[in-house]
């Protein structure tokens, strides 16, 4: 049998929840947060697609420009450091994880209400078939955190997100053409449809970008526990 006095608070709380529902927790922001479902509690609609899709609900990606800069100083160190016990080992470990991978390569529309980790692990099934090596995923692990430490802003969910996002982008070669038509304007005032090709990906978003982002973290972190290759890397 329910508690009466639980149950008082609990309908003062509603209460006051609807008299004075609670806002966004970005600063400036003073939209009212999403309410059941899977919306959040702390993030209003438009802040919460902004956190899936950048990993931050304060900041955009990475500066391409940047992020190039930092992604060629991590190729020179690489060449550098290749013959490194620490970089053979965990080059490894990455080729390692992509062969342990399962082997048949699932449409994207069976991975549709899985799971984020059972995702991320299909996600190197794909890298091996598209042939990535591993000194490609090392290199821009290292040019995400180089450019992500230069940043004011510093969280590391942001740093897994664009990481997983870098990676994801290398599976294009294992993305399904489906026959599709666009229109287009033929001549002016006059539209018409074309046939064509498009390659349906699985968008590279919310927790399954972050388990990615962990799984990718977690076997190329020795390098800079170890290897200490952040004093070596000229600024």
């Amino acid at each position: 049998m329910a508690d009466p006095t639980t149950d008082r608070l609990r309908r003062e709380r509603v209460a006051e929840i609807r008299a004075d529902p609670p806002t966004c927790c970005v600063v400036g922001c003073h939209r009212e947060v999403g309410r059941g479902g899977k919306l959040s509690r702390r993030y209003c609609g438009v802040h919460l697609k902004w956190m899936n899709r950048h990993g931050s609900p304060y900041t955009q990606h990475l500066d391409k420009v940047e992020r190039n800069r930092c992604m060629m100083t991590a190729r020179v160190w690489m060449r550098q450091h290749r013959d490194d016990p620490m970089v053979k080992a965990v080059l490894n470990a990455i080729e390692q994880k992509m062969l342990n991978a399962p082997a048949v390569l699932l449409p994207f529309r069976r991975y549709i209400g899985q799971k984020p980790k059972w995702r991320a692990s299909r996600a190197w099934s794909r890298l091996r078939e598209a042939g990535v090596k591993p000194e490609q995923i090392v290199i821009r692990w290292i040019g995400v955190y180089l450019a992500w430490s230069r940043q004011p802003y510093q969280q590391k969910r942001y740093r897994l997100h664009q990481t997983a996002s870098l990676v994801h982008r290398m599976q294009v070669k294992t993305w399904e053409p489906v026959k599709t038509t666009y229109f287009h304007e033929i001549e002016p005032g006059r539209w018409g449809a074309k046939p064509c090709l498009d390659y349906r990906k699985q968008m590279c978003r919310g927790r399954y970008a972050v388990r990615l982002g962990e799984q990718i973290d977690e076997l190329l972190w020795p390098l800079k526990v170890h290897c200490k290759w952040t004093r070596e890397l000229p600024d």
